[in-house]
């Protein structure tokens, strides 16, 4: 900024004296400038404009990161409302169903959005349970009377506490209908393939499992509760592949080909997805995971826009930055809330 003004000052300066030199020469011309002035004035301006375009692009980056961290801090905040309400924090989805409302919807009334949650569970004869005790019914977010009506039009609300104002990717899902979110609940280290009860060992599970703060032995301030994940996958653009299946939403996962990927991620091992070649087993997707080869894989990690990291809301409620660069094994004890390995982020 400094070498800007500078140069903007000498710039000046530089046509003054000329434009002076020029009327008081032998002849008095009149004042004006000349082409070789203009050029001048034009081509500081120019490198003027080089100079800040990377600074104001730098500002803006901050911005939205910063604005990034305190949506996770109201994530965080409101978590731990519905905690003190009910004694645990939310189950990672509403019922035995990969295709039913997920943590973001509990979430409602605890981020100024009560008026959508009550919206939506008039449209259910029993709306989700705070405690995972029991199905909603009808189980699955289409299965409701007045979908199309009035179902739809509400889960596709976008939401700001639930945007990245870094993602480029569209405000609804490009499949379903439903409005983007860029966080997911973490559910842990590895993927049991949706066996009952759930075998996760995040802090946002499957199959209606409800986690209190007793049962994350591995301390609040060491284990993820929510992290970034992108609206898409860079190596394959917007759509994310070609059945849209990791489009991350608030709502939960709607269409035929969509299910808890829209809501939660592994921040480990996915079992089923074999990173080292091994088959039937898998190694820890790092964050902003571009491995190529494995679409899967990508669409199970955490990731975001930023440069160089991705923001996480701890279980304490605390927001961090952590780095693509973490080690794997210190991702996967964060990501774990009872695996007796306390590590701490750098």
């Amino acid at each position: 900024m400094l070498l800007a003004f500078v140069l903007l000052v000498a710039a000046l300066l530089l046509v003054r004296c000329l434009h002076t030199a020029r009327r008081v020469g032998p002849r008095m011309w009149r004042p004006a400038f000349t082409l070789i002035e203009l050029l001048v004035v034009i081509a500081i301006i120019a490198i003027l404009i080089g100079l800040l375009l990377p600074a104001v692009q730098k500002v803006r980056a901050a911005a939205a990161r910063a604005t990034c961290q305190n949506n996770l801090k109201q994530i965080g905040v409101a978590s731990h409302g519905f905690h003190d309400t009910n004694g645990n924090f939310p189950p990672g989805e509403a019922a035995n169903s990969d295709k039913c409302f997920g943590w973001g919807t509990y979430l409602l009334p605890y981020i100024e959005q009560a008026n959508l949650y009550k919206a939506l569970e008039a449209e259910y004869t029993t709306f989700i349970d705070p405690r995972g005790t029991f199905d909603p019914n009808p189980a699955t977010i289409t299965g409701a009377a007045n979908f199309a009506s009035k179902v739809q039009p509400l889960i596709a609300t976008p939401i700001k506490t639930y945007l990245c104002p870094s993602d480029p990717s569209p405000l609804i899902h490009p499949k379903n209908g439903t409005a983007r979110s860029n966080y997911a609940g973490c559910y842990g280290t590895t993927n049991d393939g949706g066996t009952f009860p759930s075998k996760g060992d995040g802090v946002f599970l499957r199959r209606r499992m409800a986690i209190n703060m007793l049962k994350i032995t591995d301390g609040t301030s060491n284990t993820i509760m929510v992290g970034e994940v992108r609206g898409y996958d860079p190596l394959y653009g917007l759509d994310f592949g070609s059945n849209a299946r990791y489009f991350p939403t608030w709502a939960g996962p709607t269409a035929l080909d969509d299910d808890w990927d829209s809501i939660l991620r592994i921040g480990g091992d996915g079992s089923y997805v074999p990173v080292a070649g091994a088959a039937g087993s898998g190694q820890p997707k790092p964050i902003n995971s571009t491995n190529p080869t494995l679409q899967d894989g990508r669409g199970q990690c955490f990731g975001s826009l930023h440069q160089g990291g991705a923001n996480f809301v701890l279980c304490d409620g605390s927001v961090r930055f952590v780095t693509d660069t973490v080690s794997t094994s210190v991702l996967q004890a964060v990501c774990s809330r009872n695996d007796g390995q306390v590590a701490n982020l750098p």
